[in-house]
C-alpha cells in the first residue's frame, strides 16, 4: 500500500500538509503549493507499507521551494578553489585540521562590560549607604 504526503517547512518545523493516494494528483498539488512561494520548502514523500512483514520505507519524490532551489544552485555551482596544504604540525604550532572547515578562531571574553556593572553596583551601593547614614543622623 501507498501513499503520498505533501510536507510544508515552515517556522523552522516540518508540518504533513496533506495525504494522497495517488501520486499524480500529490505531485500537481505540491507544484502548485511550491509556486505559491508561501512555504520556504515543499516536498513529497512515497510512504510504502508491505502488509507482509509490517516494513514502512519512505523516499522524496518532489523536493521545491526557496530553500530547495538555493541548495541546488549551491551544488550546482563550481567550486572554490582549495588552498594549498599546509606544512606539517611541528611543536609549539596546532595540527593542522584536515575536516572541511578549520575551527572558529576562540571568541574573546570582554571584560569591559561586567567591570562597568560592578563598579555600578558598588558606587550606587556605597551612595546608598552614605544617603541612608546621613538621613539617620537628621532625626
Amino acid at each position: 500500500m501507498k501513499c503520498f504526503e505533501i510536507q510544508t517547512y515552515k517556522d523552522a518545523a516540518w508540518h504533513i500538509d496533506s495525504v494522497f493516494d495517488d501520486a499524480d494528483i500529490a505531485l500537481l498539488e505540491a507544484r502548485r503549493m511550491d509556486e505559491s512561494r508561501r512555504y520556504q520548502i515543499v516536498r513529497v514523500v512515497e510512504e510504502t507499507y508491505d502488509e507482509a512483514s509490517g516494513a514502512t520505507s519512505c523516499r522524496v519524490i518532489f523536493r521545491g521551494g526557496r530553500l530547495a532551489a538555493e541548495a541546488k544552485a549551491r551544488r550546482a555551482a563550481p567550486a572554490p578553489p582549495r588552498p594549498a596544504a599546509a606544512p606539517p604540525a611541528s611543536v609549539g604550532r596546532e595540527p593542522a585540521h584536515r575536516g572541511g572547515r578549520a575551527p572558529a578562531a576562540p571568541q574573546s571574553q570582554g571584560l569591559a562590560l561586567p567591570l562597568a556593572i560592578g563598579a555600578l553596583i558598588v558606587v550606587g551601593g556605597g551612595a546608598a549607604l552614605f544617603a541612608l547614614h546621613h538621613l539617620s543622623r537628621m532625626q
